[in-house]
């Protein structure tokens, strides 16, 4: 299934998260920052906003994906593995599926507050590590 993965391109774990699927799945992912994919997302009714809160995913047939349900779509087409089982799998777990639903929208509330840092710990990488006029110190945040 081929994606178009909508990310917050003044975050580094969002620029982290993006780079790191792209390139795990090949031609399957295209990313797309939020800026650049404004009219894309208005004309599907999500606002600037929304996109910047949840990560929003579009397939190839015109279906569209938010928050931990477009996380789900995006590890299964790059085939990640977690503790070395597919992490598509484990998502779905019943009481992971629940936990996961739930800690989604805190999460992404908060993402900005993760240290450049600690991303480069999980990615081995911090991608695109010039931190524009969004960001302080390796936290970045939203200008509101």
């Amino acid at each position: 299934m081929k994606l178009t993965m909508f990310y917050d391109s003044s975050c580094t774990l969002c620029r982290s998260e993006a780079m790191s699927l792209w390139r795990l799945g090949g031609s399957d992912i295209t990313i797309i920052s939020v800026s650049d994919g404004q009219n894309k997302l208005a004309q599907a009714g999500i606002s600037y906003q929304e996109a910047m809160t949840h990560l929003c995913v579009k397939d190839e047939w015109g279906a569209w994906y938010k928050g931990m349900e477009a996380v789900r779509v995006l590890y299964k087409t790059a085939n990640i593995r977690l503790f070395g089982v597919r992490a598509f799998w484990l998502f779905n777990l019943p009481v992971i599926y629940a936990l996961l639903n739930i800690a989604y929208p805190y999460f992404a509330k908060r993402r900005h507050l993760i240290p450049a840092y600690l991303v480069k710990w999980w990615y081995r990488a911090v991608y695109d590590v010039k931190l524009n006029e969004l960001c302080d110190s390796g936290h970045c945040y939203v200008k509101s």
